[in-house]
């Protein structure tokens, strides 16, 4: 209630820190007249110490970070001021603070991450300070040399290392939903977000799902499930399709794919959006008004994957009476012909098969092309599920069609999250049927090393350049994966299918502190490439000045501490800029990264900068 003046008034303490608080005010006279006000109130420590460090540092880093005591008492004020690094003193000084006492401190970055601590003392007790986490990334690129081996009954390999990559890893096991669930794994870890890549992840979670119920275990990830879900909702363009990213253009492939992935999430007892009368709409739309046969095909299989009732066996004649199909065209058709129950011949598949070292099988029409969907793992899926869904049992081509998917895992995993989702997805159903190990599975290592191996998983380290021999016994296979993982300090300038050049737009490595400066990246494409990835790191005492988004060239960037992720969908070839801004921040020496491009789903073509040192002064 107002005093008779009307005013009203109250005291509030504020928590002892710095704040804004949003106030609202709200009246009402005796005749129910209102009216509302608002302000923002600001709360300050009398006395106070603030810290400013870089949001990250490489390994060696020279940084001079910065502490800063404010007065806002009329006295002056004797005090103690203290930077900690890992709760260790590295400076102490006592001074008289009248209005404000600022303190530097040159830290040089560890190989691990490191805290920084700022603080003030009276002699009367008063405590005040700021503590800083600073992660440190190592300097150059993690590379990872490895192989991965499906040990039969009758094989054995041996393994190669290299010493001057350290200490080798390897890891065995003798259930291949072991294997699966590493690799799931690595699919929910894989740090960006797209379209396919959250599909992936929602197809992954799926698998994930039916291992817990096959093993009787509950199944607790309901709400990445759902929370995936949301994702595409919300990245889902106005007519109900998607493109790669959820501000791009729409991608067929891309938009199939999500769909087909949520009619399993609906199989598996999540609720979704979609409009099934929108996706028979378009679907039909798209199939009447493009000659591609690869359009055409991929909504006949989402209408029959919805169950949607249209006349297919027109639709499949026509596309018999189309012209040439290439090889993944072919198996799309037969594998559409026999889930809607159209008379097929399935032997066409036999001029196709071919046969690893391991004597495992894998369909290719030696066509080598770097297209995602088109590719002789992609064609190996669908191959599998036409031998699979045949009258006549498959099962020892099924094994060694399996057996060649692991085989690919070279690098300690499959080579993108889409190829990893639908390996996963294709070859799940025909490992739940369980193991009755008759002959259980025992593992023989020989060379410099001698052991027995008959409890899984396993796993040991071992010095490189040493030989080794691996065979097994028992009913079943074993599979190992070796690898070694390391970091090179001193990247070697890399051009091959990519060219990838940066500088400052000062024409200099030596910056100056509080001025905007821009960090430019040109990459010469020496072939038309897809779905590619740039990344530019920045130097760790500067800022960013504005996170513009995308130019003409870019789908998609996002930006981390450490670097920004630029996603091109297609570069034609020639030449790309891209520009990052920037603002000193931090007087030091830097380590810039090198930048690099790469193609996304098969990483081992890239290129990249060499090391580069920064000052700022």
């Amino acid at each position: 209630m107002s005093d008779e003046n009307g005013k009203a008034e109250f005291e509030v303490t504020f928590p002892d820190d710095i704040t804004s608080w949003q106030t609202f005010v709200l009246a009402m006279n005796d005749e129910k007249q209102t009216g509302q006000d608002q302000d923002l109130i600001k709360s300050y420590k009398p006395l106070m110490a603030k810290l400013a460090v870089p949001r990250f540092l490489v390994q060696n880093d020279t940084s001079f970070i910065i502490g800063k005591s404010l007065n806002y008492t009329p006295d002056s004020i004797s005090i103690k001021t203290e930077f900690k690094v890992n709760d260790s003193s590295s400076f102490s000084n006592n001074s008289i603070c009248v209005n404000s006492i600022i303190d530097t401190l040159m830290l040089v970055a560890p190989k691990d991450s490191l805290a920084v601590t700022y603080s003030l003392k009276k002699d009367d007790g008063y405590f005040d300070g700021e503590r800083r986490e600073i992660p440190v990334y190592p300097v150059g690129l993690e590379e990872t040399n490895g192989e991965f081996f499906v040990l039969e009954t009758d094989s054995n390999v041996s393994i190669t290392s290299d010493p001057a990559m350290g200490k080798v890893k390897m890891y065995a096991r003798a259930d291949m939903l072991d294997v699966l669930e590493d690799e799931i794994d690595h699919v929910l870890h894989y740090k960006y977000f797209c379209n396919e890549q959250i599909t992936s992840k929602l197809k992954v979670l799926l698998a994930q799902k039916q291992i817990a119920d096959y093993k009787g275990e509950k199944f607790r990830q309901d709400h990445e499930i759902n929370k995936l879900l949301r994702l595409l909702k919300k990245n889902q363009i106005k007519d109900g399709l998607w493109g790669w990213w959820k501000n791009s253009e729409e991608n067929e492939w891309i938009s199939l794919y999500v769909l087909e992935t949520l009619s399993m999430a609906e199989d598996y007892g999540s609720k979704t959006f979609v409009d099934k009368n929108k996706i028979a709409e378009n679907a039909i739309w798209h199939i009447l008004n493009t000659k591609n046969v690869d359009t055409r095909i991929k909504y006949l299989m989402i209408l029959k994957r919805y169950n949607i009732r249209v006349d297919f066996v027109d639709f499949i004649h026509k596309l018999d009476s189309t012209g040439t199909k290439n090889f993944n065209q072919l198996l799309q058709l037969i594998y559409l012909k026999q889930l809607t129950g159209v008379s097929c011949n399935i032997d066409t598949l036999n001029q196709y098969k071919k046969t690893t070292l391991f004597g495992n099988t894998y369909f290719s029409d030696e066509n080598k092309r770097l297209s995602l969907v088109d590719n002789d793992i992609q064609n190996t899926i669908l191959a599998y599920k036409i031998l699979r869904a045949d009258t006549i049992p498959h099962n020892v081509e099924l094994q060694k069609i399996r057996n060649y998917f692991f085989e690919q895992r070279k690098k300690c995993y499959w080579r993108n999250t889409f190829e990893s989702a639908n390996i996963i997805a294709t070859i799940l159903p025909d490992l739940k049927g369980g193991h009755n190990q008759f002959h259980k599975s025992k593992l023989f290592i020989e060379g410099d090393i001698k052991k027995l191996v008959s409890e899984f998983p396993f796993e040991m380290e071992f010095d490189p350049g040493q030989n080794l021999m691996l065979s097994k016994t028992g009913d079943f296979p074993v599979y190992v994966t070796t690898y070694q993982r390391f970091w090179n300090p001193e990247p070697k300038y890399k051009a091959e299918d990519f060219v990838v050049t940066s500088a400052f737009s000062t024409g200099s490595n030596t910056l100056k502190a509080g001025e905007e400066v821009v960090l430019n990246v040109h990459v010469k494409v020496k072939k038309s490439a897809e779905y590619v990835m740039i990344n530019i790191p920045v130097p760790a005492g500067c800022s960013y000045a504005e996170k513009h988004k995308n130019s003409w060239s870019e789908t998609h960037r996002e930006y981390y501490k450490n670097e920004v992720a630029v996603f091109c969908q297609r570069m034609n070839k020639g030449n790309y800029d891209f520009e990052v801004k920037l603002i000193p921040r931090y007087n030091g020496k830097y380590t810039l990264n090198p930048a690099k491009a790469e193609l996304m789903y098969f990483p081992t073509f890239n290129a990249n900068e060499a090391t580069k040192k920064v000052t700022i002064n």
